[in-house]
């Protein structure tokens, strides 16, 4: 998930080798706040069922994080749900329909961190736990997130598991 800073004239360009880049923008005393830069970043899903696996993005999403020095503080995301393709028209139609997203009422998806703490597990480097909402259910969930700050720029990069039956 590639942030960029709140301010356009501090925005710097994308590393095309990393997906997800952050670049630092407006500052405080103590935090920089950062917003997602849409073209650098991609949200996408993989469905699986006994038979096949699907695979889909979401189009529309918006970011935001707070850096407090070289330590990201929280990060937030908001999804449009009927942005939603996957790699067939029926099953896209299906996912958005009330078996799944019911994207007419429930038209935007969201998670808000209350932690971001430095847990170097596997090839992750952090640990994210917050709050997913999504079809008007709040779960809290946690997960690793592999995140890193450069003087220029934040870069991040999560696989987050989500039981549909919650």
């Amino acid at each position: 998930w590639p942030l960029a800073p709140a301010t356009p004239a501090a925005q710097t360009a994308p590393n095309p080798s990393n997906p997800s880049v952050i670049t630092k923008g407006a500052e405080s005393a103590d935090a920089s706040q950062l917003t997602l830069v849409p073209d650098s970043s991609k949200m996408q899903l993989s469905m699986a069922k006994i038979t096949k696996t699907h695979s889909g993005s979401f189009g529309k999403f918006t970011g935001n994080a707070t850096l407090s020095g070289e330590q990201v503080q929280s990060v937030s995301f908001s999804v449009d749900t009927a942005s939603l393709q996957t790699d067939t028209e029926k099953l896209t139609e299906h996912v958005k329909s009330k078996d799944f997203l019911e994207v007419e009422k429930f038209p935007t998806a969201t998670f808000k961190s209350s932690s971001v703490v430095a847990k170097p597990v596997g090839g992750a480097t952090h640990e994210v736990t917050g709050e997913l909402t999504m079809h008007g259910v709040t779960q809290q969930i946690s997960f690793p997130a592999t995140i890193d700050i450069t003087p220029d720029s934040v870069t991040g990069r999560a696989e987050v598991a989500i039981d549909r039956q919650k």
